[in-house]
């Protein structure tokens, strides 16, 4: 695959372009001779190199699916300050898809603890709601419900298109 210099060589790595970009996997061997000895090419690593120094929501993006989806994994849980044994326990019915309640975990969770940050992930978030919106079912506002309680906050469910 080719990738243009513009593509290889971002300068701002902390800008909300290269933020939402950080699901994609760049190789420093995808570097075209112009661009893999420039001192200022950015080159994104894997998304399961995540260190703990990266910001939570860095941390989050990089756990979104490409459907716009999240798992519910340590990793997820972790960045939700909690467990996934007590983020299934709040689950209100335990028969219910577990990645759509992971899903809406992560919504609520960018809205709650980085809503200053929304520019940098408001586009996720579109594609995790239709993502929801297309598995959507009555229990869906309670799910909402129990997911604002887990988190202890207050999130209108307007999000989702309730």
């Amino acid at each position: 695959m080719m990738l243009s210099p513009f593509q290889l060589c971002l300068h701002d790595s902390s800008s909300p372009y290269m933020i939402a970009m950080s699901s994609y996997l760049f190789e420093p061997e995808d570097c075209d001779d112009r661009c893999a000895y420039d001192s200022d090419c950015f080159t994104v690593m894997s998304a399961r190199d995540t260190s703990p120094s990266e910001s939570p929501l860095l941390q989050l993006v990089s756990l979104q699916k490409a459907d716009g989806s999240w798992e519910l994994d340590e990793a997820l849980a972790s960045v939700l300050g909690m467990s996934v044994q007590s983020a299934l326990a709040a689950l209100p019915d335990q028969s219910k898809d577990v990645p759509r309640w992971a899903t809406i975990l992560a919504v609520l969770w960018m809205h709650s603890s980085s809503c200053d940050q929304r520019e940098e992930w408001e586009l996720l978030e579109r594609k995790a709601v239709a993502w929801i919106q297309a598995r959507s079912d009555p229990s869906l506002g309670e799910c909402i419900k129990a997911a604002n309680a887990l988190l202890k906050s207050s999130v209108d469910p307007a999000v989702f298109g309730l």
